[in-house]
């Protein structure tokens, strides 16, 4: 009789792994092929395509609808991500690295200074878990997921595990025809009655926020930016774009972010600081977090009048060094 169980345990094992082995290889089939911009498939495009690009600006909504590269020159693209912020955007460089897929000369970081806090560390890990895909195929990735808690390695050992949450659009988008199209990693947001009211709504709940202990793992995931980009003999840049409001954590996160920088030997500008009262104007706002698509232009050239200054002559691609 124990026989006959610890068959039974045997078999549907067996067949929890079998199954598990074949969703996985089947959304693996799919993530591979997928090129649209739900799911990372707009990060596998571009880790596959020959495109060279000279700039390349990551970061999060702040980004992809409040600047366009378009307005920068030819060989800039965005590939910024809506609610992923700095944890997120130094994986997807870490990962750029590997495949050898830096730009040439600029990478542009966009920072939200909250992020600089440690009450904010854990939304920052989660935005990691975004990239499960390459968990085990990249040591940053697999290091910041890891961090999650003791029994994070465990639950990869099913490979269907990399595929939940919004990877399960591989299925049902394709059957939708669904692919969001963008215009070079831009998606403006195009000014409408009600923006107004958003914005309004956004800063009662902006104001309610308060962070104030300084995240000493954001400082060393900074450095490791800053490697990666000295090992391919690139520039990095940080930038934080423009607010309506400026609440006191973020005036605290400024001084923060500045003094790493400064002693890392890195380019930071705070559009919020420096054009604070050029954009202290409603009808510039689609929300309280987002320019409308009229002073998304508008914020991108001077973007543009600012690298100006701190352009750097270019010196040859070095790629992965081991």
């Amino acid at each position: 009789m124990i026989r006959s169980y610890v068959l039974h345990i045997i078999l549907i094992t067996a067949l929890i792994f079998g199954c598990d082995y074949l969703i996985g290889t089947y959304f693996s089939f799919r993530f591979e092929k997928n090129t649209c911009e739900h799911a990372g498939g707009d990060l596998n495009a571009f880790l596959k395509s020959d495109e060279v690009y000279d700039t390349l600006i990551i970061g999060s909504s702040r980004v992809n609808t409040m600047i366009n590269p378009n307005l920068l020159g030819n060989k800039v693209t965005n590939l910024s991500k809506p609610a992923k912020h700095f944890y997120y955007s130094v994986s997807v460089a870490d990962l750029l690295y590997q495949y050898r897929r830096l730009p040439k000369k600029t990478l542009i970081v966009n920072i939200e200074l909250e992020d600089v806090f440690i009450e904010t560390e854990e939304r920052l890990i989660e935005d990691v878990c975004y990239l499960k895909y390459y968990y085990g195929k990249n040591d940053f990735i697999t290091s910041t997921i890891n961090e999650r808690g003791i029994f994070e390695r465990l639950k990869f050992i099913f490979s269907s595990y990399r595929f939940n949450g919004e990877n399960f659009k591989l299925l049902t988008n394709p059957l939708q025809d669904i692919c969001d199209k963008s215009e070079n990693g831009f998606f403006p947001l195009i000014k409408g009655k009600n923006d107004k009211k958003r914005l309004k709504q956004g800063l009662l709940e902006m104001k309610k926020l308060h962070y104030t202990i300084e995240n000493p793992h954001f400082d060393q995931n900074i450095i490791h930016l800053k490697k990666l980009c000295d090992k391919a003999r690139i520039q990095l840049i940080f930038i934080h774009g423009p607010n309506y409001f400026i609440p006191e954590y973020m005036q605290k996160g400024d001084l923060i972010m500045d003094r790493i920088c400064k002693k890392n030997g890195i380019s930071f500008i705070n559009f919020s600081k420096l054009y604070a009262n050029e954009f202290h104007f409603e009808p510039l706002w689609y929300d309280h977090l987002h320019l409308n698509s009229d002073a998304a232009n508008n914020y991108t050239l001077l973007v543009k009048e600012e690298l100006k200054k701190l352009k750097k002559p270019a010196t040859k691609y070095r790629g992965i060094i081991h």
